[in-house]
């Protein structure tokens, strides 16, 4: 495990530990909001303790992308139901029934979910349609000419440059290869 993914992952459980004792000897309605918490905070410790064993793999930064954004979206979430931001406002989660708040308090966190997945998912769509072309596919390219083979480093300096540039035109490609 890398000195980045250990202090990340401690970093993590760390936050999840004092947001757990933060709930001792709260009211119901304040226990169920920071438990919430605290288990979106365990989620981005576990999905970096995962992804500490298999850096390599996109799928699984997205995953600790969007337990990122699911806590510091439920944090913000949390600030505004205990404590209004707004000078003057009631605080509208005092409810006489502390049952139904709790259980609205659940609904409240599912609908979150959805919709910081559907963030994630519009995010991931628009990087992924603003960077440039793989360098795989200039790969492939080349290596049907025979030029270099497939996940092989540059053999050439010229060879680097004309992977680095990812010009879309295997022509233009032969012609930078041939000088």
């Amino acid at each position: 495990m890398g000195t980045d993914y250990f202090m990340l992952f401690l970093a993590f459980v760390v936050e999840a530990i004092l947001f757990y004792y933060h709930t001792a000897h709260q009211e119901a309605f304040e226990q169920t909001v920071h438990l919430l918490l605290v288990g979106s905070i365990l989620a981005c410790a576990a999905s970096v303790l995962v992804e500490s064993f298999r850096p390599d793999l996109l799928e699984l930064k997205r995953v600790r992308a969007y337990c990122t954004m699911l806590q510091g979206a439920w944090f913000y979430t949390v600030a505004f139901l205990l404590y209004n931001p707004f000078p003057g406002a009631a605080q509208p989660w005092k409810p006489a029934v502390e049952h139904a708040a709790t259980m609205w308090v659940g609904v409240i966190f599912s609908w979150l979910c959805f919709v910081v997945a559907l963030a994630h998912v519009v995010i991931c769509a628009q990087v992924s349609g603003c960077t440039p072309p793989k360098r795989q596919s200039l790969y492939r390219r080349l290596n049907n000419d025979g030029a270099v083979e497939m996940g092989r480093e540059p053999a050439t300096p010229m060879e680097k440059v004309a992977l680095d540039m990812a010009i879309d035109d295997s022509s233009e490609v032969e012609l930078i290869l041939a000088q």
